[in-house]
């Protein structure tokens, strides 16, 4: 198994998350994860934060800017696409083989006012 993502960042990105590390100098990367839930149907894959690097065991250096993240998350997805738009940041995540034959099925999720996947057949989150 490969054991990084392909990650690319727009120049935007890129230099607005080095923006945000230089003023929040408590942090010394951004790392990617997977939602405690797993993520669902119409719902973030992968979230974007600003952390440290201890707390993660792979960390990328791209052009200087640290990017960690956990093995999981290389199980489940194969890229990962960071833009900015209007001073917001947006993930792409191209979910792995495996992934995908995970979530077939998940017409309907978020059509009855939910995002927890009770209606969904095939989502991997479970309603609790």
């Amino acid at each position: 198994m490969n054991n990084k993502l392909k990650i690319k960042i727009s120049n935007d990105a890129f230099d607005f998350i080095n923006k945000l590390l230089e003023f929040h100098d408590e942090y010394d990367c951004i790392a990617l994860s997977q939602p405690k839930g797993g993520g669902c149907c119409k719902t973030n894959k992968v979230d974007i934060i600003l952390d440290n690097r201890i707390n993660y065991t792979i960390i990328e250096n791209i052009d200087g800017l640290h990017v960690a993240y956990n093995e999981n998350l290389v199980n489940n997805f194969i890229e990962i696409i960071i833009v900015l738009k209007k001073d917001s940041l947006y993930l792409k995540a191209t979910p792995s083989d495996t992934n995908k034959s995970k979530s077939k099925g998940c017409s309907g999720c978020g059509s009855k006012g939910t995002n927890k996947c009770a209606s969904c057949s095939g989502c991997s989150v479970v309603q609790k």
